[in-house]
């Protein structure tokens, strides 16, 4: 079977992977992709994904082994044709870890946790409402007329495979689904990575300059550790990008159907 990737041609030179972040969502990353790009790594989040439709398909590839069984596991070549401009990974590795630690085995790898029912209310308030509006309308129907939409939505299905399970995201059972997939993908992470190689940090700890600094090398910036976003911030920047695509798809829809209609009532009065 093709696959996206394959049309991708590969990058001279990528960057070599210092830092993966293997958290799953939620987990402080955005703060962490913040605060590893004032310390001066070309660093990678969700974020830029959702940025790019060619990033969406390839991410969704990516997942489709784990959460469709279908193909192979991605390998370092294939996440170079990726992610090979950027240097440190975070959120996305999280849903890919058994990989990224197989292609990268040089990294330097950070894993956040927290307590999991604030992990639980946080995906409930985020990752969920954004699973159900993506199997409704209008987001079902434009999925057909919005490529980026489409990529998204395909990206999405993976991602909720993966965090649900068979279930729906508005049903209780994904929700534990989603609680013992977090357990064991932390208990994972301490496994498959050498001690020597791995930062654990607890968010009820805290996570900040003097938390992550020591373990990479780095001297403490003379600026506040960035702050974690929301549940309302991330709510607005996924949807930010919906509108956008709603917004487009709708200009067009009208562009197509306006000289349609024209033509049509021109045929009709004559």
């Amino acid at each position: 079977m093709s696959r996206f990737v394959d049309s991708v041609p590969s990058p001279e030179s990528p960057l070599p992977k210092q830092v993966i972040v293997l958290s799953l969502g939620r987990n402080g990353t955005v703060g962490l992709w913040k605060a590893l790009k004032v310390l001066g790594y070309k660093a990678y989040h969700m974020t830029d994904t959702i940025g790019s439709i060619a990033h969406m398909k390839m991410f969704r590839e990516a997942l489709e082994p784990r959460a469709f069984g279908r193909g192979e596991p991605w390998e370092r070549h294939d996440f170079d044709k990726w992610l090979g401009d950027y240097n440190a990974l975070t959120d996305i590795p999280g849903y890919l870890m058994e990989e990224l630690v197989a292609a990268y085995p040089e990294a330097l790898f950070i894993l956040t946790a927290r307590d999991e029912d604030a992990w639980c209310r946080s995906v409930k308030n985020t990752f969920q409402p954004v699973g159900v509006a993506l199997r409704r309308f209008p987001l079902v129907q434009l999925r057909h007329i919005s490529a980026w939409t489409a990529a998204f939505s395909d990206m999405a299905d993976a991602l909720c495979a993966q965090l649900w399970g068979p279930w729906a995201p508005e049903d209780s059972e994904g929700l534990e689904h989603a609680r013992q997939l977090y357990r064991e993908h932390n208990a994972k992470a301490v496994e498959l990575v050498p001690s020597d190689r791995l930062l654990v940090v607890r968010l009820e700890d805290g996570l900040s300059w003097d938390t992550i600094c020591p373990f990479l090398g780095k001297p403490v910036p003379d600026v506040p550790y960035p702050r974690e976003n929301d549940p309302k911030q991330f709510m607005k920047t996924t949807y930010d990008h919906i509108y956008q695509a709603v917004a487009s798809s709708a200009m067009t829809t009208l562009a197509v159907l306006v000289p349609v209609l024209s033509v049509s009532i021109w045929y009709m009065k004559a």
